[in-house]
């Protein structure tokens, strides 16, 4: 999965990604009367038209604006309807932020970096964070389906969603994406042994960073070094899955 674009309610759109658009130097569209959008150096930010105006005192989501110089960026800013906030924190060389809001009170901050402390720093740590893991499982179509289908997606309830009750013991076999056509091979030979027919198969890709929980607690266990194969807890868990793919493309 990947973020499509960020959306901010409002009650006019077009004014808004008016506003934005000039303000990121970003082409923007009004797609039907409730819906505006603009692409800024690959990302989308959209606008929703919604009834009710905004709820609460602070955003719990804001953008922040890089900018060269926050004297013409504040200044262009406010010109195009941006309201400061009063709450700033700069530097002498003037690095810091500006909190202003936008026409319609939507918190934004006007951050200046010359000296590159904080793009550094941030660049700095998440060079340091750990690479996502994945592992692949081959599995009937039909039987991902059926997992799926367990999992009640229009359920109001906050707890996670969950497919159902497990044997403790079960595991699920996992592979490397090396090995994974030599392993997908080995499942449809096994498929149509037991079913005498051609069966549709799909390679899911597992988050091995929460699968492996799992195996800390001693519940998954390698299975062949030879073969390039885990064994890791079973049943599958929905929240493992980061993708899926028909076997051909895989």
């Amino acid at each position: 999965m990947r973020i499509q674009e960020l959306v901010v309610d409002c009650q006019d759109p077009s004014r808004l990604a008016a506003f934005w658009g000039a303000l990121l130097d970003a082409p923007w569209t009004l797609v039907h009367d409730g819906w505006a959008v603009l692409d800024t150096d690959g990302v989308r930010l959209a606008f929703q038209r919604v009834p009710e105006g905004k709820q609460s005192h602070k955003n719990r989501l804001h953008l922040d604006v890089e900018a060269q110089d926050v004297r013409w960026a504040l200044a262009r800013a406010r010109a195009l309807g941006a309201v400061p906030t009063g709450h700033r924190e700069l530097d002498a060389r003037g690095d810091g932020y500006v909190v202003l809001r936008d026409p319609e009170g939507n918190e934004l901050c006007l951050v200046v970096d010359q000296a590159g402390g904080w793009g550094a720093a941030q660049r700095s740590a998440l060079a340091a964070a750990p690479v996502p893991a994945r592992v692949w499982h081959v599995m009937p179509a039909a039987a991902l389906e059926a997992l799926l289908a367990r999992v009640d997606v229009d359920a109001h309830d906050e707890r996670p969603a969950r497919a159902g009750a497990s044997d403790p013991g079960e595991t699920i076999p996992v592979c490397d994406a090396d090995d994974l056509l030599a392993v997908a091979e080995r499942v449809a030979a096994g498929e149509r042994s037991a079913t005498g027919a051609t069966t549709a198969l799909v390679a899911v890709e597992i988050d091995a960073g929460l699968a492996t929980r799992r195996r800390e607690q001693g519940t998954a266990e390698r299975a062949g070094a030879t073969t390039g194969r885990w064994r890791c807890a079973g049943p599958l868990d929905p929240a493992w899955i980061v993708g899926v793919r028909p076997l051909a493309e895989a």
